[in-house]
């Protein structure tokens, strides 16, 4: 299937670099698929909307990203009023990868470097009338990666709903230089949509939006036991100021510190003097 296809063959970048890429793709309709890329700062965005039948298609991809920040989106929307003629469908993909060159001091030979990610989206597929034999070829899916392994919980399929999630993954090393790709990869199609009822419209809905988004909000180096390494430190090629391990408490550790904080206003207001 091309989305696996999609999903398992990330390019080979050179050290430091950020490539996007949107592209939407209406069935059967080649001259009006769209394909864009881009680098750095900048956005690569697909939008088509095409006629099908007396429904419509409607695909759209956008994609940016930093060093540790990744906003991606994909959505399909494809609908027949109702009639005998199937709808043609299509495909909506976007991807932002971001590689960099760590040079690790302070670390012993051998050990992990530990990247921890908040996850925060939603994915929807619904389908309205659709026949079954053609439900499978319709599909919400998003995927994060760290050199084309895959993140614990992902890849979502299908209805999900609200994503919100905090995430870690250990990078085995064996040099004081690692390289480094992380890949956010979210795509949908709705394709050759047909009713169960010819007579009643029928329709596809699919969104993996991303765009409130993926953070990697701690790295570091940890030992065998999964224990930060003291006095070990990473420097990025790209010259990007990552935040080390521990910057962002634990949920259940925000909240205790919250409710402290709680704790010593009400006591300062109790003792406050008249």
């Amino acid at each position: 299937m091309r989305i696996w296809l999609l999903l398992l063959s990330l390019t080979r970048l050179s050290a430091s670099t950020i490539t996007l890429s949107a592209s939407v793709s209406p069935a059967g309709i080649p001259l009006r698929t769209c394909s864009n890329t881009a680098s750095g700062s900048q956005t690569a965005v697909c939008n088509i909307e095409v006629p099908l039948n007396g429904g419509a298609y409607i695909g759209i991809a956008s994609t940016s990203a930093d060093y540790a920040t990744f906003h991606v989106s994909a959505s399909s929307l494809e609908w027949v009023p109702s009639g005998p003629a199937p709808a043609l469908g299509g495909t909506s993909q976007a991807e932002a990868d971001a590689q960099d060159l760590f040079t690790l001091s302070g670390a012993p030979p051998a050990g992990f470097l530990r990247y921890v990610f908040l996850i925060s989206g939603t994915q929807h597929l619904a389908l309205v009338n659709e026949s079954p034999q053609v439900a499978a070829g319709d599909y919400a899916i998003s995927k994060l990666m760290v050199n084309g392994h895959s993140i614990a919980g992902t890849p979502y399929v299908g209805e999900v709903g609200v994503i919100s999630s905090r995430a870690s993954f250990d990078l085995p090393y064996s040099a004081a230089q690692v390289s480094s790709t992380i890949a956010l990869i979210t795509a949908t199609g709705c394709i050759g949509t047909t009713s169960v009822n010819q007579n009643t419209a029928h329709s596809c809905t699919a969104s993996a939006d991303f765009f409130n988004t993926v953070t990697l909000v701690g790295l570091g180096v940890v030992d065998s036991q999964g224990n930060p390494v003291a006095g070990s430190s990473v420097v990025a090629q790209s010259g990007f100021n990552y935040a080390p391990l521990g910057a962002v408490p634990e949920p259940g550790t925000a909240v205790l510190l919250l409710l402290g904080g709680v704790a010593l206003g009400l006591r300062s207001l109790l003792n406050k003097p008249d």
